[in-house]
């Protein structure tokens, strides 16, 4: 079966569930504390493999125990596993109520070269390559958009989850030097402002927030999508929507099929 390849970052989350609403100055004692994956190489991976797809992540990750036990879990999950440690695990202090979270990111430094990533290993029976915006910045950049050239060369459709808008200016070399994608799944002002920094149109946009409704675009046609209400993850929950859709589109479904896939992976549990 042809695979999804999914680049980025993998996290280490230190994640904290507390009692009491997360106010500024408040002092309260975790009731639980536990360390999950991070990042879509976590989130959308997992999703996706839920969903029936063949996956494999590639990016980078740390060199430390804790990213160990994460890849292992991975493993387990069928998910091929291209990623490059580096040094410096990029981790995030994660503080959770009521399905609100609070997330303080360190760490990550170093540099991921472009010679880092096996591309012929990591793209073989690819059909779709997703990339995580988050990681299009001074550690990785150069490193995804040289995955992402070759992928092109190939005739692999390109995805992309933009960065926040408020990252996207200190994105913008990288962004700008992607080659023309396929589409774009995010908020919608992610997607607008993402838009601008880009040198073509994406084919496709799928912008969704919440509960609002799923908005997907492609060239005139416009598709809407209610969002039932349904329970989501407090963590990874665009990212589990991305996954959902990423593998329903690899199986040939069309946009209406896809939104409510990524609808159905953003509320499913993956324990």
């Amino acid at each position: 079966m042809a695979r999804l390849l999914i680049a980025g970052k993998l996290v280490v989350d230190d994640v904290l569930e507390c009692d009491d609403p997360l106010l500024p100055g408040s002092n309260q004692r975790a009731r639980a504390r536990r360390i999950e994956g991070g990042g879509q190489a976590w989130h959308t991976s997992r999703a996706a493999a839920k969903a029936g797809a063949q996956v494999s992540v590639t990016g980078w990750c740390g060199d430390d125990a804790d990213t160990d036990r994460l890849r292992a879990d991975l493993a387990s999950w069928g998910i091929d596993d291209h990623l490059a440690p580096l040094a410096d695990a990029p981790r995030s202090t994660v503080l959770v109520h009521a399905g609100d979270r609070t997330i303080v990111s360190y760490g990550g430094g170093g540099h991921l070269t472009i010679d880092a990533l096996d591309h012929g290993a990591a793209l073989d029976d690819v059909a779709l390559l997703h990339i995580d915006g988050f990681a299009l910045d001074a550690v990785s950049g150069d490193a995804l958009v040289a995955l992402a050239h070759e992928a092109a060369r190939q005739g692999i459709p390109i995805t992309l989850e933009p960065p926040r808008p408020t990252k996207c200016a200190s994105c913008a070399t990288w962004l700008a030097a992607l080659p023309p994608l396929h589409a774009i799944l995010g908020r919608p002002d992610e997607i607008e402002v993402v838009s601008g920094y880009l040198t073509a149109t994406p084919s496709i946009t799928v912008a969704h927030d919440q509960d609002r409704p799923i908005v997907s675009r492609e060239g005139s046609a416009e598709i809407t999508t209610p969002v039932p209400i349904v329970e989501i993850a407090s963590l990874g929950a665009g990212d589990r929507f991305a996954g959902g859709w990423l593998a329903s589109r690899l199986h040939g479904t069309d946009l209406a099929t896809a939104a409510a896939a990524g609808i159905a992976a953003a509320g499913s549990p993956l324990s």
